[in-house]
């Protein structure tokens, strides 16, 4: 077998010494704690020399934030103008890691409700309580952006826990202008549960969601596509992998969430923002219909590392779906690693490429290792009709 660059460099010492590492670093994990390893300290590494995140072009880990930020914030700026009568701006972020999002968009598109005499609430809803904490305290770094409701849980239970009657989950008391749901949908269905109904988890979902806007608003959805490049011996499990694929495929990038959406739209209320009780969503003022519109983008999209190891960890957030405090499996990671280390050893002809797209570039002043998958942006309008 002939061996070339990209072979010579995943032999290499560091390559090896970067392995132990990682496993041993993985080796006691509970799930929630990989989920943080995963984010904090791969996906949003920061570059060389860069001593703290100040925007998304200074993170090594991924150039997705920096795909997103351009439709989010487009997105954001038609929901302010379509609301600029409303005295209150309601955003509910859904999976919302740690607030660098903030930094980098909600801060400044929302700064612009200061000249209206908007109050912006933003409700947050994060499974991992360290990035909850750190979410937290970015929206206390801005005097214009005011705390709305919390849920520490995991998104699954935030919406089933409202399907099965349980409303001690909180749940903003005001129709929502718009939902940010950067990734949310990669932990929506759990690949390793008994039984998996994607579709239906993805219906659901979009469903409760769209319930939560009021006439007019958004939700933005963006997920990366990392299932369709993994392979799965067992023959279950790479089926359910092909039903999350699809299901994701044929209603948030085709677009055929919309026919579930439609039998919730001739109901639609506008709150009556005169009344006392203008918080509630049982009062109104006058019936409004509405339709749901939507769009989509397929953008190319890369995760970056240092080693190969580090790619495989990064991976793993394509599988890794029930962020709770059981130990984390650590043949999910070997099974990973095996894949990626067999991609860099395998020669490719002139103008072929590696499994994975897997090849070494220069990011951030340093060569990496870099993977290719597609990033989905999903955009849910509740579009007010003139009748």
């Amino acid at each position: 077998m002939p061996v070339n660059g990209d072979s010579i460099a995943a032999l290499s010492p560091d390559e090896l010494n970067a392995e132990h590492k990682v496993l041993a670093e993985f080796a006691n994990l509970t799930n929630s704690q990989v989920y943080e390893h995963i984010f904090s300290q791969r996906m949003m590494l920061p570059k060389r020399n860069v001593a703290s995140l100040h925007s998304a072009s200074d993170i090594l880990g991924t150039d997705s934030c920096e795909l997103i930020l351009p439709t989010l914030h487009e997105a954001l700026q038609t929901e302010l103008f379509h609301t600029a009568d409303s005295p209150e701006f309601h955003l509910l972020d859904i999976g919302a890691s740690a607030g660098e999002i903030i930094d980098w968009c909600l801060a400044k598109e929302l700064e612009k409700n200061i000249q209206l005499n908007r109050q912006n609430i933003i409700h947050v809803v994060e499974p991992n309580s360290m990035l909850l904490k750190a979410y937290q305290q970015k929206i206390c770094e801005f005097p214009h952006l005011n705390q709305g409701i919390v849920y520490n849980g995991r998104v699954q239970d935030y919406f089933v826990n409202h399907q099965i009657g349980d409303f001690e989950t909180p749940l903003p008391l005001t129709p929502l202008d718009f939902i940010n749901g950067l990734h949310v949908i990669n932990y929506l269905v759990d690949i390793n549960s008994p039984s998996i109904d994607p579709s239906n988890d993805i219906i659901s979902f979009s469903k409760f969601l769209y319930s939560l806007l009021k006439p007019g608003g958004t939700i933005y959805f963006a997920h990366y596509n990392i299932l369709g490049s993994l392979s799965f011996d067992d023959k279950e499990i790479f089926q359910k992998a092909q039903q999350i694929i699809s299901s994701r495929n044929s209603l948030l990038f085709e677009g055929e969430i919309i026919d579930h959406l439609h039998s919730l739209e001739l109901n639609e209320f506008e709150v009556d923002d005169d009344s006392d009780d203008a918080t509630s969503f049982e009062i109104h003022k006058r019936k409004v219909k509405t339709i749901p519109t939507f769009n989509s983008y397929s953008l190319p999209s890369s995760f970056y590392a240092r080693s190969l190891a580090d790619m495989a960890v990064l991976l793993l957030a394509g599988q890794l779906t029930d962020v709770n405090e059981g130990r984390f499996d650590t043949k999910l990671l070997d099974d990973v690693l095996r894949q990626v280390k067999e991609a860099a050893l395998t020669p490719v002809g002139m103008n072929e490429k590696k499994r994975f797209g897997l090849t070494r570039c220069l990011r951030g002043g340093e060569m990496v290792w870099k993977v290719d998958f597609p990033l989905i942006i999903s955009i849910i309008r509740k579009e007010k009709v003139h009748v």
